[in-house]
């Protein structure tokens, strides 16, 4: 078994299907700063050695209280089993170069996906909610005024 991926990593041009004013291709396995996309982890699944855990998206939806969220898992572990705010949402057996899925009625908290895998190394992965700032504080590194250009 195998697979083709056209492009590794997004870049500025083709934009299709995406119109004016947008410039990049969107189709990489990472973003243009080399971040790892939700793909990433899913093609790692399949052809790492290493254990590979890790569910999207992010658990931040404020607002959307109650309504279903589609959360999936990439992984080479057997088995895994996902909880949230500590509350077990049922066990999955992970077929093989494929993710398991579970919907999910959103409420605040965390979501966790420890591997249940009989001697396995995988450690846990979650997504936190990260909730509202509780403010932000600036301190120019230099004084008020006109800045003198050896300043810059």
């Amino acid at each position: 078994m195998g697979g083709f991926v056209w492009t590794g990593l997004d870049y500025r041009g083709e934009p299709t299907p995406y119109q004016w004013p947008n410039i990049n291709s969107h189709f990489g396995i990472m973003d243009m700063c080399g971040f790892p996309k939700n793909i990433y982890y899913y093609y790692q699944s399949w052809w790492k050695k290493e254990d590979v855990l890790h569910i999207s998206p992010h658990w931040n939806w404020q607002g959307k209280e109650g309504q279903p969220i589609d959360v999936w898992v990439n992984s080479n572990a057997g088995e895994v089993e996902l909880f949230l705010n500590g509350k077990s949402l049922g066990k999955k057996a992970m077929p093989r170069n494929k993710h398991l899925q579970w919907e999910v009625p959103y409420q605040p908290g965390v979501l966790k996906l420890p591997d249940t895998t009989p001697g396995a190394r995988c450690g846990p992965s979650g997504n936190d909610r990260p909730g509202l700032p509780d403010g932000s504080r600036t301190r120019p590194d230099h004084p008020s005024g006109p800045m003198a250009l050896p300043q810059l």
